[in-house]
């Protein structure tokens, strides 16, 4: 133990027996009492790992190189930086020496070097395309116990799941955290396109039963086009062609839509209300308007419609105001001597409505717009 001992030494002369005794003090000094400070488990990354003991005045250090590790800078300070260069179990050993007393003592800590994370991230469909105004999912393809998105080396808030909904073009990263271990992926870089904006060309207004109609979009940078039409109405020949013939085989209103795909795989799609007529057993060149007329057209939502007839009727009308789906939002019956009814549209919601008259001699429609 360390203090001060007395150490008693007896001489005796074998031949005269005579005896000495002679007496040393001795100060019994302690070996440097200190351990290493830093990270017993580590992850292999290009960071440096540092280890450390007590400084003390009168002291000197020497840090013996790893087997694993490569000290970078001094070996004779009361610190050391280590870089990690393998994964494995290596030790960390300083030697201090008490530079007043001589004493000397080495220590030491266990190092335990595991793998470091890389994640890895990906976009849904493995294209870095963002169409204009919609998203495109990510997720982290490695497991872990965090995760945190960045956008443009920025923290996103809230982004801390394993799948973020990006609307915005960017560089993108994920930073993961597993067991002591962090790691970051490579930048995954979303472009911002433009959608395609299709514009239908053809007639608005068409006779029923007339010889089929045609109607078409432009295709330039364009992968592929779809035609579609609601059920009053007939696609002739192949739908998926920049242009196609449409049958309107009964009156009413038909809606055609076209659907683009561009060649980077954004969509957009344009429809086209058309307005189908029909006169039975009436020459085709006289009109509705010749008949009777709407007021005001287009209407408030706070205002009533008027139909009123240039003669006035010796038969029942049957007049109906429908939506675009069909619908019949409202039906009035016109008795015969009557010229005019009012319909009624409060509570209707904006848009176009087709106005179906019913008598004897043929059926009319007309669009209605209401604002």
């Amino acid at each position: 133990m360390p203090g001060i001992a007395t150490l008693k030494i007896r001489q005796t002369n074998t031949v005269t027996g005579c005896v000495k005794d002679t007496i040393c003090v001795v100060t019994v000094n302690s070996k440097p009492k200190t351990m290493v400070s830093g990270s017993s488990t580590v992850c292999l990354s290009s960071s440096l790992e540092t280890y450390s003991v007590t400084k003390k005045s009168g002291y000197s250090y020497f840090w013996y190189p790893p087997k694993i590790g490569i000290i970078m800078g001094s070996q004779k300070d009361d610190s050391v930086n280590v870089l990690w260069t393998n994964t494995g179990i290596d030790t960390i050993r300083v030697s201090i020496n008490n530079g007043i007393t001589g004493c000397i003592r080495d220590t030491f800590i266990i190092v335990s070097i595991v793998n470091a994370i890389k994640p890895v991230i990906a976009s849904f469909g493995n294209q870095n395309v963002l169409c204009k105004g919609d998203s495109r999912g990510l997720e982290c393809l490695t497991d872990a116990q965090s995760y945190q998105w960045k956008r443009n080396g920025k923290i996103i808030e809230g982004a801390t799941d394993k799948i973020y909904l990006a609307f915005e073009a960017g560089d993108y990263s994920a930073q993961i955290k597993s067991g002591l271990c962090e790691g970051e992926s490579d930048i995954l870089e979303l472009i911002e396109y433009d959608v395609p904006k299709p514009v239908i060309i053809g007639e608005k207004e068409v006779m029923s039963g007339s010889t089929e109609q045609v109607y078409q979009v432009s295709i330039i940078g364009m992968k592929s086009t779809l035609w579609s039409v609601s059920d009053n109405a007939i696609i002739k020949g192949d739908q998926k062609s920049n242009q196609v013939k449409i049958q309107f085989p009964e009156p009413g209103l038909v809606k055609i839509t076209a659907k683009q795909e561009s060649i980077i795989g954004c969509t957009g799609e344009d429809s086209l209300f058309i307005l189908v007529k029909s006169i039975s057993d009436v020459n085709e060149s006289q009109y509705s308007s010749h008949i009777f007329t709407i007021s005001p057209n287009p209407i408030g939502e706070s205002d009533q419609l008027q139909l009123h007839f240039s003669e006035i009727s010796n038969q029942d009308i049957t007049i109906e105001l429908l939506d675009i789906l069909g619908s019949v939002h409202s039906s009035n019956t016109l008795q015969a001597g009557s010229e005019s009814c009012i319909i009624p549209v409060q509570g209707l919601s904006s848009g176009m409505y087709m106005l179906r008259v019913r008598m004897n001699n043929g059926m009319f429609i007309e669009k209605v717009i209401v604002n």
